[in-house]
């Protein structure tokens, strides 16, 4: 379809810049998609204190993109709102670092708090804690859509409930052209057995099956994930596969100093089953064989780390050798990769880890160092080893982990590794949104809606 002039299109995602969880994919779409000839409209929540953010907006990217930052009934904006109220400011998550000594008295009590917390709100709001966002964003959605006479949406998800907007905005406009993307797997999801009871399990599966056939076209991160939505469908519909990628643009400077010390770099989010435990546990094993190691190397998480995970590297006598710094802009995250010796990745066994397909594997791949990925067969394995960026370890195999700690080691950094750049070409963010401008264009996408 040849059109004159740039078409909008309204992405509706709960989080948006500054936010930082789960951004990136739509943000570099939002900023590629007017060389496709679409404008980006979007609508999301505003920003609260209680999560990540990056004020460096993602070096800038959304400053040409308009964003219309909608209210939200939902426990993170009422925790703001009572925290102004009580005239104390609220904390981000990107708070400050829990010290070892703190550890012991406080690591139970929040552990427990977060899991009481957890559980309640799994069984009061459904499909999940940001349900109160729906109504506002349907309301926002819908005026922009009129006045800009706007013919195609995108839902985004998680949260899933930002595919209710899409089904309520469906019914109320019933020509709209509705993309709905899965960055994460629904009842798939390592979370979906926490769902408190069988009646929320199955509706669940209800509404995911609701959103699959509503949507006029799918669009999810892995083939795990598609294979389901497909089935979901009773195959009566494809589900297309766009993924996570990273952006060229974003490794065009000079890498910075190296390290004095050979580097071991985690960038990103710890949770459930992506503990890093085991690796802090072949960690020490291999430190008390190798002589002198701790004065030339050192381990880097720049991440949210949990009371236990200093736990775990005080238990395990790793204090002088892991180094952990906040949450920081995803320029510096990319910077720390590019410095390092090897990148760590951390994908534990768990119901539906096999859908796992961590962001930062592209960008791993991108800054061109090796990978030691531990992983179960699944997603993450296959991209690490179709690339060629480093090598898999399954989370059972713990003599493996020390063997390629050893190799680490031996090797200063350097795994036997080759890649695969035809591979990783494939993943460039404008690319990516290269094959997207085709779906919303409908060039390979067969229109359901002639059948209906």
């Amino acid at each position: 379809m040849e059109r004159h002039e740039s078409e909008p299109l309204l992405i509706i995602s709960y989080d948006w810049p500054p936010m930082v969880a789960g951004v990136r994919r739509w943000v570099k779409f939002a900023h590629y998609l007017p060389e496709f000839d679409y404008r980006p409209l979007v609508v999301c929540a505003r920003p609260t204190r209680f999560g990540a953010h990056d004020e460096e907006p993602l070096h800038g990217e959304v400053s040409g993109v308009s964003a219309l930052m909608t209210s939200s009934y939902d426990p993170y904006h009422a925790a703001q709102q009572f925290s102004r109220l009580m005239g104390r400011r609220g904390k981000s998550a990107v708070g400050a670092s829990v010290g070892a000594d703190d550890v012991e008295a406080v690591s139970g009590f929040r552990s427990f708090a977060r899991r009481a917390a957890r559980q309640c709100l799994n069984f009061c709001l459904f499909p999940d804690d940001r349900v109160g966002w729906v109504g506002p964003a349907t309301r926002a959605a819908a005026k922009l859509i009129e006045r800009h006479h706007i013919r195609k949406i995108v839902t985004t998800s998680y949260p899933h409930s930002a595919h209710l907007v899409g089904l309520r905005l469906k019914r109320k406009f019933p020509d709209l052209y509705w993309l709905a993307d899965f960055r994460d797997g629904w009842v798939q999801n390592p979370y979906f057995r926490n769902a408190p009871t069988p009646l929320h399990r199955y509706l669940h599966r209800r509404l995911e099956a609701k959103v699959v056939i509503k949507a006029d076209a799918v669009v999810t991160v892995c083939e795990p994930i598609a294979r389901h939505l497909s089935a979901v469908a009773c195959n009566s519909k494809p589900v297309h596969v766009i993924s996570n990628g990273y952006d060229s643009r974003d490794y065009a400077s000079p890498v910075g100093a190296p390290f004095d010390k050979l580097t071991l770099v985690y960038t990103g989010t710890l949770f459930m089953q992506r503990s890093p435990d085991e690796f802090f546990r072949a960690l020490s094993d291999v430190v008390r064989t190798v002589n002198r190691v701790e004065d030339r190397l050192q381990v880097i998480f720049m991440s949210k780390f949990l009371p236990e995970h200093y736990e775990s590297v005080h238990r395990y006598g790793l204090d002088n050798i892991v180094r952990v710094e906040p949450m920081g802009s995803h320029r510096a995250a990319l910077e720390l990769q590019r410095r390092a010796d090897g990148l760590l990745a951390i994908e534990g066994r768990a119901a539906g880890a096999e859908i796992m397909l961590t962001q930062k594997i592209f960008e791993y791949m991108a800054a061109r160092r090796p990978v030691l990925a531990i992983a179960p067969e699944g997603a993450l394995a296959d991209a690490v080893r179709a690339s060629g960026c480093g090598v898999v370890v399954a989370p059972e195999d713990y003599e493996g982990l020390c063997e390629a700690l050893r190799l680490l080691l031996a090797a200063d950094g350097s795994f036997p590794f080759e890649l695969n750049e035809a591979y990783i070409a494939q993943f460039d963010r404008q690319f990516l949104t290269r094959r997207l401008a085709r779906l919303l264009d409908m060039n390979d996408l067969y229109d359901y809606r002639k059948e209906k």
